[in-house]
């Protein structure tokens, strides 16, 4: 042989054919040189044995290169397994199929479980409880059987400590030494689970959620839209997604405002604002939206994502609130007004009487006065419309069927209205009762015709019918309606429509229509009163009025009346009118000057008695100082110090029986409740003249008792 330099043990090698010599067989591996000089394995094995007669040792040799190449390859593959093995984030381990026995387990497995090396390997599976459910375990082996393979297997198996935990296996069965052996693969999956069931209930929160959601890319392309934003915008998924929320444009908004918008979002910063956006159908709708930018781990904004809300239906109750406040504080103002000016106007119509009573017919001077009277109850009527819109004029009502008065009234509204308009008439028959003042439904009667008559004069277009029709029906307003209906309340109405084929109304000329003084009329052609007066006429009496218009389509007025719970009455009959001269001594308490002098001159000529004071506390201090007799107190309701109210309690404990008569140009529920007078009390409204004191004066001293 020829041995490589510095490689092979040539003392040992000598042994070897020593050995060989005395008949022991001897083998070994032994590095070779090839005549190139190359180096190379060979097996050799050494036998004694006869050559020529004499005892030889005869070497085999077998050149074992590539068995040696093989070996190391196989050295390799067996190194990196174990290190694949061993470092897999996966928990490996292998079994004996029949037994269950643990034959190895990767560092995982043990990390996983909790278990120890030597805890594991050679102990059977079921002893160590691994698999929580028998049900599991048992479906496993038959798939493993049956198949040689499972994958993606979810189980679950508990750890050392005892804790639950869920595991998705994958295993193929394999033969060791001649052994059915399971590899299983098993990765822990009890986080995942559980983050994939939260966004399992997110993506369904996100889906079912009424706001409407939306996510683009960076760039503003759609990529989701829940199913609200479906039913809010009335574009499909596959519609929006790969748009942009630009389709929902409607124009209403400026340049500057998306440019904001962009330059927050893009900033890292939360937007919050409200579009006017178009829907695919093309109506208008206001949307309150929250816009954000969605980061990944690193900060980075990979997405923006927006949370719609429809607040149409608030704004527009928003509106309704507006001007119901604002109509509400008109009214407050305008009962004021009225008030004070019914103090003047009883003065100037007062003396205006007195003074007719006093000049010759012939007197040329008469002719002025009778028009300033004239004047002052034109003032006057305008005024009663002013405390009607305020809801501060006194009123009789009673139990009535709406029918009746719009039937009683169809004559006059026939007059008003003229014969070139057709009035239709439609009324239910099993209207409910309601509770109202006669005068007040034919007040409201009259203006709304009036209204509806000079919009279809204003409409003026030939070939069009000229109508206006009237309706009464029963109705229930449900909580649903009075929500979205600003100062409407719930139960049983009767709906009174009065509708015409007139001009109609744009938006904003219908959200001022009753408004005291506004009016679309030209100069001279009307006060601006007619509606407001019907407005407040209807919330005096607890009830709701709506309009419905467009401009070319006519008007539409829709009141709901509260239904009353009592039965209809016959009513009483007015007795005649007595002489209004009398002699007996009446109290008259006003703190207007004007107002006291000349009603006190006026009762004075009629031959009553006269008493007077400036108010309430001048008043009780001359009865308690004086004591003098006195058969009835006329006095203002609203004055300082002490009112009318207070007055003629204190006095009627003086004087038990004492008769009262308040006037006032408002009751600012001193003696009345949304206008309606308690029992027992009279009153006369300001401005008043001297004729219709003295009826109510002796309309009470001549009643009994």
């Amino acid at each position: 042989f020829v041995s490589a330099p510095g490689k092979n043990d040539l003392s040992k090698v000598a042994k070897m054919v020593e050995r060989a010599f005395e008949g022991e067989p001897q083998q070994f591996e032994f590095w070779g040189l090839r005549k190139n000089g190359e180096i190379f394995p060979e097996f050799v094995r050494l036998n004694k044995g006869k050559y020529g007669g004499k005892d030889v040792v005869v070497a085999f040799s077998l050149d074992i290169s590539e068995e040696k190449k093989n070996e190391e390859l196989l050295r390799e593959s067996e190194k990196r397994f174990r290190t694949v093995f061993q470092t897999s984030p996966d928990a490996i381990s292998i079994n004996e199929l029949k037994s269950g026995r643990y034959l190895e387990i990767n560092n995982q497995f043990t990390q996983l479980t909790g278990f120890a090396r030597d805890e594991i390997v050679g102990k059977a599976i079921e002893p160590l409880g691994i698999w929580l459910s028998t049900e599991e375990q048992s479906e496993f082996v038959k798939k493993i059987e049956k198949n040689g393979e499972v994958r993606n297997y979810e189980a679950h198996f508990r750890i050392k400590s005892g804790e639950v935990r869920m595991g998705s296996l994958s295993a193929r069965m394999v033969e060791l030494d001649g052994r059915p052996c399971v590899i299983s693969v098993t990765r822990d999956i009890t986080e995942e689970k559980i983050i994939n069931k939260q966004i399992s209930q997110l993506a369904s929160v996100i889906e079912q959620a009424s706001e409407a959601v939306v996510i683009t890319d960076i760039a503003g392309n759609i990529e989701y839209v829940n199913s609200a934003f479906e039913r809010l915008t009335g574009y499909s998924r596959k519609e929006a997604i790969g748009k942009k929320p630009s389709i929902l444009k409607s124009g209403k908004q400026d340049n500057e405002f998306y440019v904001n918008l962009w330059q927050t979002i893009k900033s890292g910063q939360i937007w919050h604002g409200v579009f006017i956006n178009r829907k695919k159908n093309g109506n208008l709708f206001y949307e309150d939206a929250t816009i954000f930018p969605v980061k990944d781990r690193f900060g980075k904004t990979i997405n923006f994502a927006a949370v719609k809300r429809d607040i149409t239906k608030e704004r527009q109750l928003e509106g309704q609130l507006h001007q119901s406040q604002k109509l509400e504080a008109i009214g407050q103002l305008a009962g004021g007004v009225a008030h004070d000016f019914n103090n003047l106007l009883t003065a100037i119509n007062g003396y205006s009487e007195m003074i007719l009573m006093d000049i010759d017919e012939k007197n040329p001077v008469r002719g002025d006065v009778q028009e300033i009277l004239k004047a002052g109850k034109r003032a006057a009527d305008l005024t009663r419309q002013l405390l009607a819109f305020s809801r501060k004029q006194v009123i009789q009502p009673q139990i009535l069927n709406i029918n009746t008065v719009i039937s009683d009234s169809l004559r006059m509204l026939r007059r008003l209205i003229g014969e070139d308009i057709q009035l239709e008439i439609i009324l239910d028959e099993t209207v409910s009762p309601i509770e109202a003042d006669p005068g007040q439904i034919e007040q409201i009667l009259v203006n709304l015709a009036l209204n509806a008559r000079d919009a279809i004069h204003e409409k003026a277009v030939r070939g069009r019918p000229k109508r206006i029709a009237i309706e009464t029906a029963n109705c229930f307003l449900n909580e649903s309606y009075v929500q979205d209906h600003i100062g409407s309340h719930s139960g049983k109405h009767v709906l009174l429509t009065v509708s015409d084929s007139g001009a109609g109304m744009d938006k904003e000329t219908a959200s001022k229509a009753f408004e005291p003084f506004f009016t679309t009329k030209g100069v001279g052609k009307g006060t601006g009163l007619g509606l407001s007066t019907v407005y407040g006429i209807v919330k005096q009496n607890n009830g709701s009025i709506f309009a419905y218009s467009e401009p070319g389509e006519g008007t539409i007025f829709k009141i709901y009346w509260p239904c009353s719970g009592s039965e209809l009455s016959d009513g009483e009959d007015v007795s005649n009118e007595n002489s209004l001269e009398g002699n007996e001594t009446l109290l008259i308490v006003e703190d207007e000057p004007e107002v006291r002098h000349f009603i006190q001159r006026g009762l004075e000529r009629l031959g009553y008695k006269i008493f007077s004071a400036i108010n309430g506390q001048k008043a009780l201090d001359f009865v308690t100082q004086e004591k003098p007799q006195i058969d009835l107190l006329f006095t203002d309701v609203i004055m300082p110090q002490m009112d009318g109210k207070e007055l003629s309690e204190k006095l009627q404990k003086i004087y038990p029986g004492l008769k009262v008569l308040f006037a006032s140009g408002y009751t600012d529920n001193h003696i009345a409740h949304r206008g309606v007078l308690d029992p027992g009390v009279h009153l006369i409204s300001k401005p008043y003249s001297v004729k219709s004191v003295v009826r109510n004066i002796r309309k009470l001293l001549d009643q009994e008792g």
